[in-house]
């Protein structure tokens, strides 16, 4: 019944330990280990256009669980590739989910993560997709690499010739590289690549030539060397001596002492036996085979703050707006269509139901007007980024930083966002239901239990750059309606579907080891939730849950120079809470607003500069006056006496 939504909660929840930059910048690969460019806003125009090297990128989001099971296949292309990397192609990732590269990711339209474009050599930003072809299909991703190369004219001169071997003599295999002592002829079927595999995996290399041919264009050497077609691919090795060739022969696994695993496919064979071959007739030459293998240190670097992980946080709310305002609808082109319906009922959901506080609420509330007044009913991403950070100011707001405090995982990469978004639709599907409690006719046929999650649906849709996620989301919520029909049933409906998600992920290597995934609530959390096993109570729970994600329970944004770490407002009455929540907005919102602490203070001090000479003035004038009193005082009496 749910199997919809574990699938996409699954991914949802999916939040890989990955690495952290030493500029702080999260990042699914390391550069030395993986073999991989890392690019930003910063390198990618002066790297890749204008290269003599084609480039290979993928556009992803550290946070999305389909690009962080995609990364172990980039991985392994980028290390059966690695030879390719130094004349002819790089391997190359790019973090959209960091801030700063938000606007060159919004440039290459890139609404769905993990997505992969190739550039070709000398690429030029300004021609059409910016000189990139989107690949769509990610299986075989070194056949798509070939073929794209097979593709490229004029082909740079510090490539390997890719163009089948047409001579028939032999000589003139050495012809652009008669130092090396070494060639190898690959027989093969024309829509066979091995052997521009092969040319390609062994690109680096000086000391050997490596070129391909088939039966169409070249039957004479087939025919001469009486080569089988039913047998191809066939090798031939030449051997070449001052540019003139003595001998050669078909290349097999007996001219190596190496056994090779029967289990590899032919590329790989002959690749391992070109290597072995050249190391047993150039002892004196290093071949550039080694594994590198750097340990990857991830300290759990906690917080010093230590949050409750039995509360709800506003910073996490806050925060997971700020990405979804500011990262994930801005990454859409174009937003107009469907897409901006659902954008525009989505913000009409956060201004009915999100129990934000004033400031962030009256930046809602200006946000729709703004959105509810366009002219043409449709908006690029670029206008809505400008859209959410223009006229901000003291009453109107929302933090463009974004700090995690309950969903802050045990290192920078775990939890975050993801777990942002559980909490926020949570707080949205009990809000609803304790604002239309407060009613004096609540539940009423005007009361839709569905509003809320067909909000929720249609932001997945549009906006959820995790397309697999959006994708299994989808197709399997087209039943969403059957499960959605008393006023609670969007409550339990989310609890039930997070639940299955945390047990199927309860050993999963991508759950966070600090903080395990278990049912929700825990025991020691609501006994009564249990029927005395493992069972829940599901009255209890609903109660529960009103409970946990009461708006008026959410702890409100505390500031880093507040000593309190974990405030209980279970000791504080109403008064004492508004108080607290009333100065920690006045602290945020000058803070947010990157007000000058120090500009703030002098024009506070000098604005307050006549009030000080008046109480001065008025201090040493009574003092005066005291004194002179005092004095009239004592002349009196001594005169009467």
């Amino acid at each position: 019944m749910f199997l919809g939504y574990i699938i996409f909660f699954y991914y949802l929840r999916t939040t890989l330990a990955v690495n952290q930059l030493s500029d702080g910048s999260p990042s699914l690969y390391l550069p030395t280990t993986d073999n991989i460019e890392l690019l930003n806003s910063q390198n990618i125009k002066s790297l890749v256009y204008g290269s003599n090297k084609a480039w290979f990128v993928e556009f992803y989001s550290h946070w999305c669980g389909a690009c962080q099971r995609f990364a172990a296949h980039w991985k392994d292309l980028a290390k059966k590739t690695k030879p390719w990397h130094s004349k002819v192609i790089n391997i190359a990732a790019i973090n959209c989910a960091d801030p700063k590269n938000d606007k060159i990711c919004m440039e290459f339209n890139i609404e769905y993560y993990p997505t992969l474009r190739m550039f070709p050599p000398n690429a030029d930003f300004q021609n059409p997709e910016h000189d990139s072809k989107l690949v769509n299909n990610r299986d075989d991703l070194e056949s798509r690499i070939v073929e794209f190369l097979d593709q490229i004219n004029p082909v740079p001169s510090e490539w390997p010739i890719f163009k089948d071997y047409t001579s028939k003599r032999l000589d003139t295999l050495f012809l652009d590289n008669k130092n090396a002592k070494h060639g190898f002829l690959v027989f093969e079927d024309k829509s066979s690549i091995m052997g521009k595999q092969l040319i390609l995996d062994f690109s680096d290399r000086t000391d050997l030539v490596i070129r391909r041919t088939t039966i169409e264009s070249n039957s004479y050497l087939m025919e001469k060397f009486k080569i089988n077609q039913r047998k191809l691919p066939v090798v031939y090795l030449i051997f070449n001596s001052k540019g003139s060739v003595k001998k050669h022969w078909e290349f097999k696994e007996n001219l190596v002492e190496k056994q090779i695993d029967a289990g590899l496919d032919k590329r790989m064979k002959y690749k391992i036996l070109i290597e072995e071959f050249k190391k047993n007739k150039n002892q004196n030459e290093e071949l550039a085979l080694e594994e590198e293998s750097i340990k990857n240190d991830n300290e759990n670097n906690l917080d010093k703050n230590i949050y409750s992980q039995y509360k709800v946080y506003m910073q996490d709310l806050e925060s997971g707006l700020n990405m979804i305002m500011r990262f994930e609808v801005a990454r859409t082109k174009l937003i107009a269509g469907e897409k901006i319906d659902a954008l525009k009922k989505w913000i009409k959901t956060l201004l009915k139901y999100f129990p934000g506080r004033k400031e962030v609420m009256n930046y809602l509330t200006n946000l729709n007007i703004k959105l509810n007044s366009l002219k043409s009913n449709e908006i690029t991403g670029d206008q809505w980024i400008q859209m959410t950070k223009q006229d901000q100011n003291n009453e109107s707001f929302l933090p463009e930083n974004t700090e995690w405090a309950h969903c802050k995982g045990s290192s920078p990469n775990y939890r975050g966002f993801p777990c942002s978004l559980w909490t926020l639709f949570h707080t949205l599907t009990v809000h609803q239901y304790e604002l239309e409690l407060s009613k004096s006719q609540p539940f009423d046929q005007n009361f839709d239990v569905t509003e809320v999650f067909e909000a929720i649906r249609l932001f997945i849709k549009y906006f959820f750059r995790c397309s697999e996620c959006s994708e299994n989301f989808q197709k399997r919520t087209l039943d969403y309606l059957d499960h959605l029909k008393q006023p609670r049933d969007a409550i339990l409906y989310l609890w039930k579907c997070h639940n299955m998600a945390n047990k199927h992920l309860a050993e999963d290597i991508t759950a966070d080891p600090m903080y395990p995934k278990i049912q929700f609530p825990a025991k020691d959390q609501c006994e009564k939730c249990y029927n005395g096993t493992d069972e829940f109570v599901t009255d209890e729970v609903f109660q529960y849950l009103l409970t946990f994600y009461d708006s008026k329970r959410i702890l409100p944004i505390k500031m880093k120079s507040d000593n309190i770490v974990d405030l209980d407002f279970n000791g504080l009455d109403e008064n004492d809470l508004k108080r607290y929540r009333d100065s920690i907005s006045k602290k945020n919102s000058l803070k947010d607003l990157k007000i000058d602490d120090e500009i703030f203070l002098t024009t506070d001090s000098s604005s307050k500069m006549p009030l000080i000479f008046f109480i001065l003035f008025v201090t040493f004038g009574s003092c005066y006056l005291y004194s002179s009193l005092k004095k009239t005082n004592y002349k009196l009496q001594k005169h009467i006496v």
